[in-house]
């Protein structure tokens, strides 16, 4: 994938294009075992089962979300399973490294202020080593046209992730002046590099 790339979302709702399009690259295989953290009504999830990935999770804080996924998933007969959680929660939930890939749609956008730390920790103990978190969020007009991508969370997974790349996102179209967004792909490092372990063991003194 180039490092830089353009998406616009069409205006009839679905499986995000991008998530469609990291699964068509090979990014999301078949193989994996996905987690979509603030799935919502499950629509990205059950889009990645119909698709032939063989463990896809949803999570969501919703009772109604969730109820709803279920449903759904229940009438495709899917594969797909969804469950009430909140995606900080996942280290009390999820034994560790349980997933290759987790997906997150605007979750990040709605993190309670100071949980930047909290989330890279739970995202970090989701993910196998060298596993793929792919992040949407919405961004301001300046960061879309600079291609920032999504900083205040690359600062916080910083220490945790390796950052592949920001995807800048058009929804549903620049020209009506819609929300923009970006996503970001980050690689789950599996051990903190050797400066970055030292600086920690130096802080806990």
């Amino acid at each position: 994938m180039n490092r830089w790339a353009r998406v616009v979302y069409p205006t009839k709702m679905g499986p995000s294009p991008l998530v469609g399009g990291l699964f068509l690259a090979g990014a999301i295989r078949e193989r994996d075992r996905v987690l979509d953290v603030g799935c919502g009504t499950g629509t990205d999830a059950l889009g990645l089962a119909r698709w032939g990935v063989r463990s896809v999770r949803g999570i969501d804080v919703s009772p109604r979300a969730i109820g709803i996924a279920r449903r759904r998933a229940a009438r495709e007969r899917s594969r797909a399973r969804f469950q009430v959680c909140d995606a900080l929660d996942i280290p009390r939930v999820f034994p560790r490294g349980a997933f290759d890939v987790v997906v997150d749609t605007m979750f990040s956008n709605n993190l309670p202020a100071g949980a930047e730390e909290a989330y890279a920790a739970a995202m970090d103990w989701a993910l196998a080593r060298g596993g793929c978190l792919v992040a949407q969020g919405r961004v301001t007009r300046d960061d879309f046209q600079r291609e920032r991508g999504l900083p205040w969370l690359e600062s916080a997974l910083a220490a945790r992730f390796e950052a592949r790349g920001p995807v800048h996102v058009a929804l549903p179209d620049p020209s009506e002046g819609a929300a923009r967004v970006a996503a970001c792909l980050f690689t789950r490092r599996g051990v903190l590099p050797l400066r970055r372990r030292t600086a920690a063991r130096r802080a806990k003194r």
